[in-house]
């Protein structure tokens, strides 16, 4: 990064990007609605790319609503691949890859939680480090993780390798890798309609991406945060619009 730049720039940059939590466009929801909200700003047949796939409940729910969809989705956790391969061997239009996202091509260390196994990810358990709020029961929190070793790829990678040229909806729920994932797809990103994405405002993992830095970067990137639900003290679920492809 160049350190001398114009007054002016550095202005307009810092107002675009400098929020007031309790100003932002705070909804209630349930997480299980996110694809909602991406709905009028979608074709009828959308490409839509899911990281944290999981069981495929979110793949089924978007089946729902976009029956002539292609989803592209991603789960590293073997036990997760495999019952979520099960869960929609029954439809068209989804292909699974067992395999991670970030900003790395290879093989890496994956952190297996063996308490919350949707909670599992490619970054260290940070919980002894951030403060809970108090209406928050947890005991003895801590993912109890398993290191594995999974393979990970990025999103452009994926999409020259498999001559994908655009995705229109953006479903990520990685546990903290979301700004390095979407940081290094500068190609696909640019053809993304709306991005449904975890919103952190605690470091439950070390390096984990936090809710300023994500706002910061899409808000630079020329999207639009329409919708926010959840905690401003821990975590909840952003969905963001790309300004220049929905007007």
């Amino acid at each position: 990064m160049k350190k001398i730049v114009f007054s002016l720039t550095i202005f307009t940059m810092l107002s675009s990007t400098a929020y007031n939590v309790d100003e932002l466009p705070w909804i209630q929801e349930d997480d299980s609605n996110a694809a909602l909200y991406a709905i009028p700003f979608l074709p009828v047949n959308p490409i839509i790319l899911e990281a944290g796939v999981c069981d495929a409940e979110d793949t089924l729910r978007m089946k729902k609503l976009w029956p002539n969809a292609t989803i592209y989705g991603f789960e590293p956790l073997p036990q997760h691949y495999t019952l979520s391969q099960k869960n929609t061997e029954h439809i068209q239009g989804f292909t699974l890859y067992p395999c991670a996202l970030f900003d790395k091509i290879g093989t890496l260390t994956f952190y297996e939680s063996k308490k919350i196994p949707g909670a599992s990810s490619l970054l260290k358990d940070n919980f002894d480090h951030i403060t809970i709020p108090n209406d928050i029961n947890y005991d003895g929190v801590n993912y109890k993780d398993t290191p594995i070793t999974v393979q990970c790829t990025t999103i452009d990678q994926w999409a020259h390798a498999n001559n994908i040229t655009k995705v229109d909806y953006v479903w990520l729920d990685t546990e903290g890798a979301e700004l390095p994932i979407l940081r290094h797809a500068p190609t696909i990103l640019a053809t993304v309609k709306v991005i449904s994405i975890e919103a952190n405002f605690k470091e439950f993992r070390k390096g984990m991406t936090l809710f300023q830095d994500l706002y910061e970067f899409l808000t630079q990137q020329g999207f639009v945060l329409k919708h926010i639900w959840g905690r401003p003290d821990w975590q909840g679920v952003a969905v963001f619009v790309n300004a220049k492809l929905i007007n």
